[in-house]
């Protein structure tokens, strides 16, 4: 049968052969770039993770969400026994859902039905009020960790903001809660929409609300308890993820509760509360896994280097100090828009968190300054750039420091002291001593 084959079609069959291998070897080398690259990227949120000591900040935010619990939904049930919304089978599972455990969450219940935020008085209030504020005070410091932000919201933000929360996601919540239920109850039973309800695609949507719902909560608190700007695809993506992955640890957690109720030798009546502590803290440890993923795919030109920017030097931090502000310059010298700190970071090809320690140091030395714009924070010069020099620049970022001291001179050793006065005084008559316009000059 070889035989028969003309050389012409042999040649067709040995190169439709070698097209095909070279296909297979395009392709699986494609898919093992992607795979390596997946690898990575997860390997990086592992680490960001650890360096970022969120099992120890889920540690803390367990403790402040169980002090702070009770004011919270006392809050909550207050708002939502004016809509007459407090006692409903929902607002059980709900809660069910959130604790883990079926004791705990008929004793929240039971507790908090019989309060009465009215009868608290001012002093109370302000305390409940507190107590709240503080668990919202510890999730913006962990998410600020996270994206390496060193400025916290201020007084008159936080109580606003948190305020506003407080106050609004209840509303929200029920409002969410009360449109589901009208469409699962009065519209499910129009034949056109039990038509349409029983294909099996719909079905699955329907079942992917849940899912959709928690990652929707995560992905709000990541964008604004952050005090910096999360972009909504970004939060969605961790958001999302993260959701699902908590509705699987839900699942596997009241697997893990109903085994451990058969054998409570070892907790007897404290079973229910280890086992809702251990829940929460589960619950914080996931939402901190998908704070890190966002900061991962909002960073991800720079995130591979954000690994190492807790090891630069103090010297390279003066360098990159000179590098943002000679880009500020061109910036100010153009008269165009300011900056942020994420074009800041990819027009050096620099990690963001070490760009925004830089930048909060200048900012604290009265350098640069933060203009809040929608879309985020912008950055500008303060002071024109022949006024700012190198020394300066060195100065400040040695001496800064968050609570700063000096030590007092001894007598012995004050010629020391003196030494380094004079060698401050020559390094600022130097001619290497140039601001930023010369600078500017030069490099240009």
């Amino acid at each position: 049968m070889v035989k028969n084959i003309k050389p012409k079609n042999l040649n067709k069959i040995t190169f439709f052969i070698f097209s095909k291998k070279v296909t297979e070897l395009i392709f699986f080398s494609y898919i093992r770039k992607k795979v390596m690259v997946l690898l990575n990227w997860v390997r990086l949120v592992v680490d960001g993770f650890l360096k970022n000591h969120c099992m120890l900040r889920a540690s803390a935010l367990t403790y402040t969400t169980i002090l702070s619990l009770v004011p919270f939904l006392a809050v909550a049930f207050s708002i939502a026994k004016g809509f007459e919304f407090h006692g409903t089978k929902f607002i059980h599972n709900f809660l069910l859902k959130a604790t883990g455990n079926l004791t705990v969450t008929d004793k929240i219940i039971n507790t908090i039905g019989n309060a009465n935020v009215g009868s608290l008085g001012a002093i109370g209030a302000v305390a409940l009020f507190i107590t709240v504020i503080s668990l919202y005070g510890t999730i913006e410091k962990s998410f600020n960790a996270i994206w390496g932000v060193k400025k916290g919201r201020t007084i008159g933000r936080k109580f606003t903001d948190y305020l506003s929360v407080t106050v609004v996601a209840p509303v929200l919540m029920i409002t969410a809660i009360t449109l589901t239920t009208v469409v699962s109850t009065k519209i499910a039973n129009i034949p056109i929409i039990q038509q349409i309800l029983s294909i099996f695609f719909v079905k699955f949507l329907f079942k992917l609300v849940p899912y959709l719902f928690v990652g929707f909560v995560f992905s709000f608190m990541y964008i604004f308890l952050t005090n910096t700007t999360v972009r909504l695809k970004y939060a969605l993506y961790g958001g999302i993820i993260m959701g699902i992955v908590w509705q699987i640890a839900q699942w596997g957690f009241i697997k893990f509760n109903v085994a451990a109720a058969r054998s409570t030798a070892l907790y007897r009546e404290f079973a229910p509360l280890f086992i809702f502590f251990l829940w929460i803290y589960i619950s914080w440890v996931i939402v901190l896994i998908g704070a890190v993923m966002c900061f991962a795919f909002q960073n991800f030109r720079t995130f591979q280097k954000e690994a190492g920017a807790l090891k630069i030097s103090n010297d390279e931090k003066q360098k990159l100090a000179v590098k943002i502000l000679i880009l500020l310059t061109k910036n100010f010298d153009s008269d165009s828009d300011p900056l942020t700190n994420e074009e800041i970071s990819g027009k050096l090809n620099i990690p963001v968190k070490l760009v925004n320690e830089v930048l909060f140091i200048l900012e604290k030395s009265k350098v640069v300054i933060e203009i809040e714009k929608a879309g985020g924070e912008y950055y500008t010069l303060i002071k024109p750039p022949e006024r700012i020099y190198v020394n300066n620049i060195i100065e400040y970022m040695n001496q800064y420091r968050e609570e700063a001291i000096k030590m007092p001179a001894d007598k012995e050793y004050r010629y020391i002291e003196t030494l380094f006065e004079k060698l401050k005084i020559e390094a600022e008559k130097s001619r290497l001593n140039m601001n930023l316009k010369d600078i500017l000059a030069k490099i240009s």
